[in-house]
Order: C-alpha cells, then structure tokens, then sequence
C-alpha cells in the first residue's frame, strides 16, 4: 500500500519538473511553471521523511541514510562537475580558470556562498 503512494508522489514530481521544462521552453506555456521547483523540493523533503522514518522504525542508524545519500548523489555530482570542466576548455579566455574556482566550492557542496560573494 504505501508504495503505491510513493507511486503517485513520483507521479507529482515528475509533473512538477516537467512544469519548469516548460516554463524554460516558454513562459507562455506555463506562466507559474517556476513554481515546480517549490513542488519538487516539498515533495522531495516528503520522501526523505518517509525515508528517514522507515529507517527508524527499522532500527537503522542515520549514518545508513546518508551513505546511501552520499552513494546515489556522489556520481552524478562528480560527472557533472568533471563534465563541465572539460567543457570549459573549448571556450576562449580565462573561462577555464572562473569555471575551476567555482568548480571547487560545487564540490564542496557550498556553490551557494560563492555565487552569493
């Protein structure tokens, strides 16, 4: 029964990121699409709790939700930075060196403070 609701929530994001695909495309095919990203991310925290709960009631300890954490964004995360990187290196200038220095603090998991400086 209750992955039958997960079903339904993975049903709700993905309309709410193809809700920002459009907005992206147009924003005259979807006016409020931005707002997917507000749906996607309170969903999200819904299936994390989930998570976190059966765990708890399984008696695993938090450490085994944040190796899995780590072990399913770890990838991705890497790829996308190695990826952006050798990108960087067909465009002219300096971009190289900009894109590192930012590539750093995305590895870090803190590009937030250094788009904010």
């Amino acid at each position: 029964m209750l992955s039958n609701k997960l079903l339904h929530v993975e049903g709700l994001r993905a309309v709410a990121v193809l809700s920002v695909i459009f907005f992206h495309l147009d924003a005259d095919y979807l006016p409020g699409g931005y707002l997917g990203v507000d749906v996607f991310f309170v969903v999200s925290g819904f299936v994390i709790t989930l998570s976190l709960i059966r765990d708890k009631l399984q008696k695993k300890a938090l450490s085994t939700f944040y190796a899995r954490r780590v072990a399913r964004l770890l990838p991705a995360s890497a790829a996308t930075i190695i990826g952006t990187l050798l990108a960087a290196t067909f465009f002219p200038g300096d971009y190289l060196a900009r894109i590192s220095e930012s590539a750093v603090f995305a590895a870090l998991s803190v590009s937030n403070m250094f788009f904010w400086a």
